[in-house]
This record gives structure tokens, C-alpha cells and sequence, in this order.
């Protein structure tokens, strides 16, 4: 499986003042950040339409990005993971995404969420009208980013 490309843009000076977010946004634009593996926190922004059509129909839990940047004139691609989307509560429209730099071949730390399937089909709640409780809701998980992607994949 291969890395899922997405293209960003270093924001500017101007694009970092006081309500410079809100402005983003009204362009069409999700502010972002990009930090991890002691480099300095990069600031960014993605346009809203791309990162909506290269997420739809896939988990975010397990979706690395190689993150496509030109910076001072060069080319330069970050592989990332999203560690927390913000969405707007009532239009639910994103907000602000934290991306967290990855190296492929060095263990990575994810929380992964667990999903019950099939849970109406068991015998104790079809049969005898019971509920299934259930304590954990996610797993915390330490792997190399291929692994992790491939096991969330199989169920």
C-alpha cells in the first residue's frame, strides 16, 4: 500500500497574525500544523476541497499522508499522521488538523479505536434480550506505520 498524497502550502507571515484562521477558512482553506521528530512546528494550509475528496471513504486512524510542500522554492515531502482533527460542533466543517511527523521504518504510538461488529447478532442480545457492555473503546497500539496500517486493515 502506498502513502495517500496530499498537497499543502507553508502559510506566510501574514497568514499567522491575530484572526488570520478565520480568514483561511472563509477562503477555502483548513489551517494546520505539522510537528514531531524534534523538527520545528511547520505551519500550513490545506485546501479544504482536497483534504475532503482524499479522505472520503477511508479511516482516519490509520491513513498516512505524504504531505506534498514547497518551501523558499523547494520541494520537500513530510510523511504524517493526523493526530487530532477539530471540527466546527454545529456546521462541521474542520477547523484545524495536527499532523505529526512519522519515519516509516521507526515505531510509531497510536490509540485505535475499537468497533464491536455484529453485536445485535449475538446470541445473549438477540436471543435472551441483553445488553453488551464493553470497557475498553480503544487500544493503545506500538508498531512500525506499515504494520499498523496492515493490521487495522484485516479484520
Amino acid at each position: 500500500m502506498s502513502n495517500v498524497v496530499l498537497t499543502a502550502q507553508k502559510r506566510n507571515s501574514e497568514e499567522l497574525k491575530k484572526n488570520a484562521s478565520g480568514r483561511l477558512r472563509s477562503a477555502g482553506f483548513i489551517p494546520c500544523v505539522v510537528y514531531g521528530l524534534e523538527d520545528k512546528p511547520l505551519e500550513i494550509k490545506i485546501a479544504k476541497k482536497d483534504f475532503k475528496a482524499t479522505i472520503k471513504g477511508r479511516s482516519l486512524s490509520n491513513l498516512i499522508l505524504d504531505l506534498h510542500l514547497k518551501i523558499d522554492g523547494k520541494n520537500k515531502t513530510e510523511t504524517t499522521l493526523i493526530k487530532e482533527i477539530q471540527k466546527d460542533p454545529i456546521s462541521t466543517d474542520f477547523v484545524h488538523i495536527d499532523f505529526i511527523r512519522i519515519q516509516m521504518k521507526k515505531e510509531v504510538e497510536a490509540s485505535v479505536p475499537i468497533h464491536i461488529l455484529s453485536e445485535e447478532e449475538s446470541a445473549g442480545v438477540k436471543v435472551e434480550g441483553g445488553v453488551l457492555q464493553h470497557g475498553l473503546r480503544e487500544i493503545h497500539v506500538v508498531c512500525l506505520p506499515q504494520t499498523y496500517r496492515k493490521k487495522l486493515n484485516t479484520t
